[in-house]
């Protein structure tokens, strides 16, 4: 075998039993070894002014590991080990190897919120001694912020005038707008 990361079950069944399945998982490893479930996580999305993205994950596993896995976010988005909630804008995390490994650990991410409108792109990076740099690619976008439009007066009624004496009289609304220019 090359070195990777192996995983299957055994189907146990017997006449007259009850099937039972034995889950097994192993690695082959010419050193220190960081795996991941994905190489990429795309489509984070959200509307300036609202955020965070909805939050994706990737499976973390590491074989003969030396030391702790660190994993490093760029600096638009964050990380964690907990789905939900508990990001509290962490771009950094350090993971505890036991006996070499680490087996099958969920990493959430997420795109920060307060983002302005922009695509933002880059590299998780997960780092161990003796292990090589491996890379998650991350990659979202912040669209901009829906166009708002405020007036004083919801109608303007009764343009009347006698034939011959117009025109009617002047009437005005007054506008606020976001994102608009002065031309609309």
């Amino acid at each position: 075998l090359v070195y990777n990361l192996y995983s299957g079950t055994i189907q146990l069944t017997s006449v007259g039993a009850a099937s039972r399945q034995i889950v097994l998982s192993g690695t082959v490893v010419s050193k220190p070894t960081i795996f991941t479930s994905l190489n990429q996580l795309t489509g984070f999305v959200y509307t300036a002014g609202s955020g965070p993205s909805l939050q994706s994950s990737f499976a973390l596993n590491g074989a003969g590991l030396l030391g702790s896995i660190t994993l490093t976010a760029p600096a638009n988005f964050e990380i964690s080990l907990n789905s939900g909630t508990s990001f509290s804008g962490s771009s950094s995390l350090t993971i505890s190897q036991i006996a070499g490994k680490v087996n099958n650990l969920n990493i959430f991410v997420r795109m920060k919120a307060g983002l302005s409108q922009n695509s933002y792109s880059g590299n998780i990076s997960l780092t161990s001694t003796g292990a090589d740099t491996k890379l998650v690619s991350v990659s979202g976008i912040v669209n901009p912020a829906p166009v708002v439009l405020n007036v004083s007066k919801t109608s303007l009624i009764n343009f009347t005038y006698s034939n011959g004496n117009g025109p009617s009289a002047i009437q005005t609304l007054d506008r606020k707008s976001t994102r608009l220019n002065s031309s609309h």
